[in-house]
């Protein structure tokens, strides 16, 4: 008989990256067949009947991207699928391993939809007893097989498992992902979209079904036929969880109702009964990729862990695509790839409850979950049909991506994943059965209007060293991005309605500068009124040239800046733009931006459509940037520094025990009774060493006694060598009403130890 290899390795011929998919299989087979020649060379009278048998090449692809990157100047990385004869089976791995141009060898195991638990061995305890479970999976078997002996030419009957007449219907899963929630949201401010394409890599799509997408829709075909038909009725069902139709009063509606702002890749690796192997799988993420999608669903899975598939998936993320996949639906505390791969976000299912279903698989990969019981979506032949798993969850969590991705298209696939995990619900703490909880599609992108990309993270390079999986994948801690949001109310504000606050804009220009546009609007309610654009009307920048401009006065309130770039790619470094206020601030700066970019900032007012339940909290009480020196500061051996470590304007806390002393400021006013203080410093730590402080008091009564907010330890709290930037201390035991001070000391081990102050704040909340 005949077993099935698969195998990466190096085609070392004349070929460029931008010609490697010409390798044909007949290049292929040639390939191995002198393999194999050179193999029974080396056995001598012993020789391997695949000798003697034509080498079967069952599919093969180049792979222009990462991983043909690493190697030298005219190798080509191939990935093909070849069939040997069993027998043979042993001894080619053992060659071929020792093989220096084969990078791996592996089997071409079988890969699977993910439908129903087919699980035979009994559940834990604390799970339903195995009986109810096979009834369960009997019940689904028996409606699927009423369903296909189904007279199929009543196209307009269409019923639900308990044959009801179906309009149209939002499923539960819609509310518990919070999906209508943001439709809402985009309805009542019209914001730009960039669609995403999702791929979804299944068993195909019914492109004649009344209630899916027809337009912008793109195909990669493996060993199993057209793309656009699908035997088996899966892929038809996890494509209408992500995109069913809305608005046109048939059949169910999709986490993406309106087929203009996404679309749709279709990769067909599985058969007509559902099943594929591991080599249409890979083959099938590699078109995903090189159609431009942004998103993978898979569900689907079975094999074991393979090296092959991993580099796949690794690839596929440094070039800033999120894959998602099912966990698996035995019930079980094992692993399931692609699903388990650091490189992949492994998806859960949960019922109409939001409790996790007892058959979806759990382990240290499950990240999000999803809702995947009874889950009603199209069907081949204009039918809709209901199916439970964590086949069914995957969707509704690559749709949400889909959903929300469009809205931020500057954020990479890292932050995108970040961020739901870090607005999921569901669980008090992310564990190994529901991850972090249920995607949650509204609380991800009010997270990512409020705080921009960076609630998900800084943008890793590569993106792949930010991707761990599971429970460890490392996330931003809100309570720093509320610190940010109170800096950038405060430095774009003035308590003084009198003072002219003034917009800087400086645009070095690439060389395709007549892309580039930009705007600033006023906000009231929900108008906007444009305050200044450029550049003029009829006129275009000019390449590779800095444009300077600055405003007239700008009224208190609530303002944004946008740029766009027509072609997409932003301003090209070393080209830039920076936008800040006349006071120095910077608002935002950035270069290779994408499509557009927008800033929003406040000018004497709260910008509570900008920031609800962060801005308005706080008042402004002591603002220091020693740009004049120690301004309200002073004290006795405390410096003045006009330029240090890279900043200008900074205050020098000396070592209180090497003929220092302590910096303070002046005592503030107070005209209401606060209840709890913010400290947020910008400092430098110089020569301190590792258990050296630098100490923060404060005083209510003019500096007669003086009580300790913190005392920051080297080594644990900071860093030597480093700028602590938007560094918070809160304080709320605060007994004096009518004043305050602050005090800053520094004690180090060291005769040359310092700290170094760029910016003081002192905040008060009522």
């Amino acid at each position: 008989g005949k077993v099935k290899l698969l195998i990466k390795y190096k085609f070392s011929q004349s070929h460029s990256l931008r010609s490697i998919n010409a390798i044909n299989v007949s290049d292929v087979g040639n390939y191995f067949q002198n393999k194999i020649d050179l193999i029974n060379q080396n056995l001598g009278s012993k020789r391997l009947r695949s000798n003697e048998e034509s080498i079967a090449v069952v599919s093969n692809f180049a792979v222009p991207y990462a991983s043909a990157g690493r190697l030298e100047n005219g190798s080509s990385v191939v990935i093909a699928s070849i069939e040997v004869s069993e027998e043979d089976k042993e001894l080619i791995l053992e060659e071929f391993n020792l093989d220096k141009d084969i990078l791996f060898v592996e089997d071409d195991y079988p890969m699977y939809k993910f439908p129903f638990n087919d699980r035979k061995e009994g559940l834990a305890s604390s799970e339903p007893p195995l009986e109810q479970m096979e009834h369960y999976i009997n019940t689904q078997h028996r409606l699927l097989h009423q369903y296909n002996s189904q007279d199929r030419s009543l196209d307009n009957i269409f019923m639900d498992t308990h044959g009801r007449r179906l309009t149209e219907k939002q499923q539960y899963g819609l509310d518990l992902i919070q999906a209508p929630e943001v439709w809402t949201t985009i309805e009542s401010t019209n914001r730009p979209i960039s669609p995403v394409k999702v791929c979804i890599i299944d068993t195909g799509y019914d492109y004649t079904h009344e209630d899916l997408p027809k337009d912008n829709i793109t195909t990669t075909e493996t060993l199993y036929g057209s793309a656009l038909e699908d035997g088996d009725g899966h892929g038809t069902h996890c494509a209408g969880v992500i995109g069913a139709i809305g608005g046109n009063d048939a059949g169910v509606v999709g986490v993406n109702p309106d087929p203009t702002k996404f679309s749709f890749h279709i990769a067909k690796a599985l058969n007509s009964q559902g099943v594929g192997t591991a080599s249409t799988v890979i083959e099938a993420v590699h078109g995903c990729i090189s159609s431009g999608s942004k998103v993978i669903s898979m569900s689907l899975g079975g094999g074991p862990s393979s090296k092959i598939a991993e580099e796949m998936f690794l690839d596929a993320y440094d070039q800033g695509v999120l894959v998602f996949a099912a966990s698996g639906n035995k019930g079980e505390p094992n692993k399931d790839y692609p699903a388990s791969y650091p490189h992949v976000v492994s998806v859960g299912a949960v019922d109409d409850k939001g409790k996790r279903a007892p058959w979806s698989n759990y382990n240290d990969q499950v990240e999000l979950m999803g809702p995947g019981e009874q889950i009603e979506s199209t069907y081949p032949g204009n039918k809709y049909f209901s199916l439970s798993g964590t086949s069914m969850a995957t969707p509704y969590v690559a749709g949400v991506a889909a959903l929300v991705w469009g809205y931020f298209p500057d954020c990479s696939n890292n932050q995108i994943r970040n961020v739901f995990a870090s607005t999921a619900s569901g669980t008090s703490d992310c564990d190994s059965k529901n991850g972090f909880g249920i995607v949650q599609a509204k609380a991800a992108f009010d997270m990512l209007d409020t705080y921009g990309c960076a609630a998900g993270g800084e943008k890793e390079v590569p993106l792949s060293s930010g991707a761990v999986g599971g429970c460890e994948q490392p996330l931003v801690n809100v309570s720093s991005l509320e610190t940010s949001l109170d800096l950038i109310y405060m430095h774009a504000s003035s308590n003084n309605n009198e003072t002219c606050n003034q917009l800087e804009i400086e645009i070095l220009t690439d060389t395709h500068a007549a892309e580039i546009e930009w705007l600033v609007e006023r906000f009231v309610d929900e108008s906007s009124t444009t305050v200044a654009k450029g550049p003029p009307e009829g006129v275009n920048y000019r390449s590779e040239t800095l444009y300077t401009l600055t405003t007239d006065c700008l009224t208190p309130g609530d303002y944004e800046f946008t740029i766009s770039d027509s072609y997409g790619d932003g301003i090209i470094e070393p080209g830039y733009y920076k936008v800040s206020m006349s006071n120095g601030w910077i608002l935002a700066t950035s270069s290779n931006f994408g499509t557009f970019e927008s800033t929003r900032f406040t000018v004497g007012l709260p910008a509570e459509a900008r920031f609800p339940d962060l801005v308005a909290k706080w008042a402004e009480l002591i603002d220091e940037n020693f740009s004049n020196g120690l301004g309200d500061f002073k004290g006795q051996q405390s410096v003045y520094l006009e330029e240090a470590f890279g900043r200008s304007g900074v205050g020098r806390v000396k070592d209180e025990n090497q003929g220092g002393s302590s910096i303070y400021s002046s005592a503030f006013s107070l005209k209401h009774n606060y209840s709890t203080f913010k400290i947020v410093l910008s400092f430098y730590a110089s020569d301190m060493e590792a258990g050296d402080k630098f100490c923060i008091d404060y005083s209510g009564d003019t500096g007669l006694t003086w009580k300790r907010a913190e005392c920051l330890v080297g080594g644990s709290d900071f860093n030597n060598g480093f700028w602590e930037d938007g560094f918070s201390i809160l304080f709320e035991d605060f007994k004096f009403s009518t004043s305050i001070q602050l005090r800053f000391r520094c004690k180090s081990k060291s005769s040359s130890g310092s700290i170094i102050l760029d910016r003081v704040y002192l905040l008060g909340k009522l």
